[in-house]
């Protein structure tokens, strides 16, 4: 309608032009203009308008809508019409000869609200065709098309242009008609070049049009182009745009048109309202053609993922939609197009393909998938697939499928995703039943089936379905159904179980949700979880948690309603044959159960087992929601033991059981336990009550009292609801702690300690004292107090006297419930060194020493580290005086080391270091300067020792290697009266073999040795001490040589004592090898220069040989 309109304002302002002629007055002209503009719904504006008979000129003209916005702009508009042919059986369409504009500019502008400043012709049947020709020329010069976008981003305006519009064209019924476009289009700083021409052969019948690009925006173009936030192109560029248009001119004046084109497509970025990502670096090429647009294929990605997509639009008239769309890539890139799935735990590789077919107004779009492995956290599917159709309102899942575990997956149905989703689902699960958690314990190796269908609309969901399972090669199984409805009306069973072993159980219940009701029965008979099935078989995700290790067999036969939270009737028996829990036997229990509207009876409960048992009864009140038991418990220690895990006890136990449970509160009381000849650790126990109520998170402990080796430790309070409880113990036995390990020889206990926090968090403070003890043959005292909070153990202060020592110890102890750190600090000042050794079972000579220590312990409990010092300034050992003595200690506990260690003695300096592990030791000693005579007072003769020289000597042993090394050099040496000489002496090893070699002597004669000495090999050398209770060397391979020379008798014999009228000289050579403690020997040794008596002798020569502990002499003379 708004077409005709717009020919009949044409045509009314063509007549006002006739009149405006006639008449010959350039006002009415303009007038006319105006009418003829405002009836279309413009406005109308010329600075001056001048009307011939057959020429109209305006100059300045200006075109703007109703609201003001700028329509049209021409410096000056000249046409050139014929009036005759205004009027019907004209031969020119509307009159026109010539157009020419000068400096034209069309403003188009696409508001905010998707509405433009001009209007668009909507559609409508179409007119009569006016058949009269087009006979005119048209000219223009330096015009221009300004497109302003306010539509695409809010609250901005993006600007591109057309500028440098040229146009010659002759448009005529004859030879020759053609027209020439040029045109430069801006976009920012960028231009393009736009070219159009045409050729019109009316001899030849044909008209051919090509209109190029060598390059184009296409985002600026096309979001002005259409009025939608649900998709805008962000970028993109059309290169080497190329479209032909031709037509063949019939006789009857009609003409057979064809488009074809073709455009490259690079660059391209579309954002969809929809995808959190936009579609990106889109490129390929676009073919246009009569009767639509397709493509071979424009390749793109998708969240950095590659797509590819094929097809077209067809039959523009009734525009259909034929495309597809394949692509492919990691989930955990694809879940982020979406919002609902972008911080989904998703991961997988996923290729899927879709076929977009149909109408564009309502395609049916057909949707497949695959996937080798899908993962939602840790829930694993393997092997998906799925085929999905849907078009409008109607999703319909064709079919989907997946494997879970060794379980397969498959669903089909179909959702109407109206105002309401109207569902109707069927899932399938099919698989090994070993595969579910438990299932092996209840029915092991069987096939599972399950079948679930879902039907509804919006939330109000009824179910049903089936689940069976069978051991065909067993002979067991298990058949159930169940069926819900939206408001929770339904049933679960009957529970059919039967298995080989004779177990069986039956069980069915009814649920009434809005009125609260639930009815069952149960039946068990025989029915225990099978040995061997205590790992439950997880599926990947389904973290279910081990069943306990529980054993026994079960009867039972109960009935039971349940009203809200109430049971309101029941009644059956239970029994229990040969019950165990992790692996202690707990026996036979039986129980009666009966209940009514006013509770629940539990009669007749024993149990029977070798921890102990257990006579009772209980109830439970229905209206106060009370449960009652009662009972009484006879055991003993020794019967515990299971449960004791290495703790030494023995004593009988005889105690009365109290439970009642109310509105979250539960009160368990033990009631006077005795127990008779009862020790724990050594420690006597004689009798204990408590009264513990549980209230939620909270105990509140109402008494509790035992009394423990002639003291008693008491308790009350509240923790766990911001409360403590206080615990004091006083007058305990010091020396009753014997048996646990603590050797003390008498003293007091006491104490006291607060408890707070939550059971999440615990928080305690504490202290302990002992006063009047004695450790060995001195009197010992001590105080320790310390807090816990937030698994942090602070050891506040430690204080002990201990004889005429005192030390103290601060720290604390990190994580301590999981991976404990410690730092704990310890001094010791004035430890007196023979009560140390005399406690520790270490026999000195007449110590005389004070010791001070500091150290310090850090790091992981299970191997911390160690430093610190210990030092004493002077003392004695068997008269011997000493100073300066410093022991540094580092490494570890398990790895004690001394690094740098000194004592002095006299003039002489000590310097040491050793290492102590388990299997293993090292020690070094060296001294520079070394007098011996600074050792004499250590010996209870006088002058025992002389010389002087330097020493060094090491060693390491290990669980099979021993090494050791060393190098003596002393002048001067005497030892008593023996005159030695000169000393020298080095060694070193070799694996088990140590070589050494000596040199002993002076003027009174000299001792060389050499040789070698292995130790035994099958024995450890580090154990070889303790294993061997006779000697450590026997066994071990000797082979040495020995030369003595120039021994003057006339200085030894007197030196070793021996009184006797024997003078001269004795050389002697001496080899030994063998196996210790008897080895074989051979030698020879002379006498010279000699006298016996008075008795001159010149020579004497002896020859000698032994094994096996035998002795020959072979030569003398």
């Amino acid at each position: 309608m708004r077409g005709r309109r717009a020919l009949l304002i044409a045509a009314s302002a063509a007549i006002l032009l006739v009149v405006a002629l006639v008449a010959g007055h350039d006002a009415v002209a303009a007038f006319g203009l105006r009418t003829a503009a405002g009836a279309l719904g413009y406005g109308l504006a010329a600075q001056r308008v001048q009307l011939g008979p057959s020429s109209l000129a305006v100059v300045g003209l200006s075109v703007t809508n109703r609201t003001g916005e700028p329509v049209l702009s021409a410096d000056r508009l000249d046409v050139e019409f014929s009036a005759r042919d205004l009027l019907p059986g004209g031969k020119r369409r509307f009159g026109l000869r010539a157009v020419d504009l000068e400096r034209p500019r069309l403003t188009l502008i696409h508001h905010a609200d998707g509405t433009y400043n001009v209007a668009i012709p909507a559609n409508g049947p179409p007119a009569r065709p006016d058949n009269t020709p087009l006979d005119v020329r048209v000219r223009v010069r330096d015009g221009e098309v300004a497109l302003l976008d306010r539509f695409v981003v809010p609250n901005h305006e993006r600007r591109e242009s057309l500028n440098a519009v040229t146009v010659d064209a002759v448009l005529a019924p004859r030879d020759p008609a053609y027209y020439r476009v040029d045109a430069v289009l801006h976009d920012g700083a960028r231009a393009y070049p736009i070219r159009g021409r045409a050729r019109f052969d009316h001899r030849r019948g044909y008209a051919a049009q090509r209109w190029h690009a060598d390059e184009l925006p296409i985002g600026a173009l096309v979001n002005f182009a259409i009025a939608t936030h649900a998709a805008h192109i962000a970028d993109g560029r059309l290169r080497n745009v190329d479209a032909r248009i031709y037509g063949f001119m019939q006789p009857d004046g009609t003409t057979d048109t064809h488009v074809g084109g073709t455009a490259d497509l690079v660059d391209g970025k579309i954002f969809a309202a929809q995808l959190r990502v936009p579609l990106g670096d889109a490129h390929g090429t676009l073919h246009i053609y009569d009767d639509g647009l397709s493509t071979n294929g424009i390749d793109a990605t998708l969240a950095g993922t590659p797509i590819h997509l094929s097809g077209g639009v067809y039959n523009l008239a009734a525009p259909h939609l034929r495309l597809t769309v394949a692509g492919a890539g990691p989930l955990d890139r694809l879940r982020t197009i979406a919002d609902a799935s972008a911080r989904r735990p998703l991961t997988g590789d996923l290729r899927y393909r879709l076929l977009v077919d149909g109408p564009i107004t309502a395609p049916v779009v057909r949707a497949t998938f695959t996937a080798p492995q899908v993962a939602y956290g840790a829930y694993v599917l393997h092997d998906a697939a799925g085929t999905m159709a849907f078009s409008g309102e109607r999703f319909d899942v064709i079919g989907v499928g997946a494997g879970y575990g060794p379980l397969a997956l498959r669903g089909s149905g179909t959702l109407n995703l109206g105002t309401q989703v109207d569902t109707d689902l069927l899932v399938a699960v099919t698989g090994p039943g070993d595969a579910l958690p438990y299932a092996t314990a209840v029915l092991p190796h069987a096939s599972v089936r399950t079948l679930v269908h879902l039907t509804g609309t919006g939330e109000k969901l009824s179910v049903d379905g089936t689940i069976a399972a069978d051991t065909p090669r067993a002979g067991g199984g298990l058949d159930g159904v169940f069926d819900f409805t939206p408001d929770g009306i339904g049933t679960i069973g009957p529970v059919a179980l039967t298995r080989a072993d004779g177990a069986s159980l039956y069980a069915r219940a009814t649920f009434d949700r809005p009125n609260g009701l639930v009815d069952g029965v149960v039946t068990v008979h025989r029915l225990s979880l099978l040995r061997g099935s205590r790992d439950v078989t997880q599926l990947a995700g389904l973290n279910a948690l081990p069943l306990p290790n529980l054993a026994g067999t079960i009867d039972a036969d109960l009935v039971g309603e349940v009203h809200g939270a109430a049971v309101t009737a029941a009644a059956g028996a239970l029994h229990v044959r040969h019950a165990g829990a992790a692996g202690i036997a707990l026996g036979d229990a039986d129980a009666q159960v009966g209940a009514n509207a006013d509770g629940v009876a539990i009669s007749d409960l024993s149990v029977r087992g070798p921890l102990g048992d257990l006579h009772g009864d209980g109830s439970y009140a229905t209206g106060t929601q009370l449960f009652a038991l009662r009972g009484q418990v006879r055991s003993s220690f020794e019967r515990l033991a299971p449960l004791l895990r290495g703790v030494r006890a023995r004593g009988a136990i005889d105690a009365g059981l109290r439970v009642a449970a109310s509105n979250g509160r539960t009160v368990v009381q033990i009631a006077d336990a005795r127990f008779r000849g009862a020790r724990i650790q050594g420690v006597p126990l004689r009798a204990a009550g408590a009264t513990v109520a549980l209230r939620g998170s909270a105990i509140d402990v109402v008494a509790a009292r035992a009394d423990v080796a002639g003291g008693s430790v008491v308790a009350h309070g509240s923790f766990g609801n911001g409360g403590t409880v206080r615990v004091s113990a006083s007058g305990i036995d010091a020396a009753a702690f014997r048996g646990a390990g603590l050797p003390l020889g008498a003293g007091r206990l006491a104490g006291v300690a607060t408890v707070g926090g939550t059971q999440r968090d615990p928080r305690a403070q504490a202290g302990v004292a002992l006063s009047d003890a004695r450790l060995g043959n001195a009197p010992l005292a001590g105080v320790v107090a310390g807090r816990y909070a937030g698994g942090r153990l602070a050891l506040d202060r430690a204080d002990v006297a201990y004889d005429s020592m005192v030390a103290t110890a601060n720290g604390t102890i990190a994580n301590v419930l999981a991976h404990p750190r410690l730092d704990i600090a310890a001094q010791v000042r004035g430890a007196d060194v023979g009560t140390l050794a005399s406690t520790a079972g270490i026999k000195l000579p007449y110590p005389d020493a004070a010791l001070d220590a500091d150290v310090r312990v850090r790091g992981a409990a299970a191997a911390p580290a160690v430093a610190g010092d210990a030092r004493i300034a002077a003392g004695s050992l068997n008269g011997l005086a000493f100073h300066d003595l410093d022991v540094p200690l580092g490494g570890t506990v398990t790895a004690l080391a001394v690094n740098g260690g000194h004592v002095t003695v006299g003039s002489t300096t000590l310097r040491f270091d050793g290492a102590f592990a388990r299997g293993s030791a090292r020690g070094a000693l060296r001294s520079d300067r070394i007098d011996l005579a600074d050792f004499n007072d250590y010996f209870d003769s006088a002058e025992t020792l002389a010389g002087q020289g330097r020493l060094a000597a090491s060693f390491a042993v290990g669980p099979n290697t021993f090494t050791t090394a060393g190098n003596v050099a002393l002048t001067d040496t005497r030892y008593r009266r023996l005159p030695l000489g000169d000393v020298a002496a080095h060694w070193s090893s070799h694996n088990r073999t140590i070589a050494a070699a000596t040199t002993v002597g002076g003027v009174h004669g000299r001792l060389a040795a050499a040789g070698t000495m292995t130790l035994p090999a099958q024995v450890p050398l580090a154990r070889g001490m303790a294993l061997r209770a006779t000697n450590p060397l026997d066994g071990t391979a000797l082979d040495a040589h020995a030369t003595l020379a120039g021994l003057d008798l006339t200085t030894w014999l007197p030196a070793v004592g021996v009184v006797a009228p024997v003078t001269g000289h004795v050389d002697a050579d001496v080899r030994v090898r063998g196996a210790l403690p008897q080895p074989a020997f051979a030698g020879t040794a002379s006498l010279h220069q000699a006298t016996v008596g008075r008795m001159p002798i010149d020579r004497v020569d002896l020859a000698a040989r032994g094994a096996g502990g035998q002795f020959h002499i072979t030569r003398g003379h």
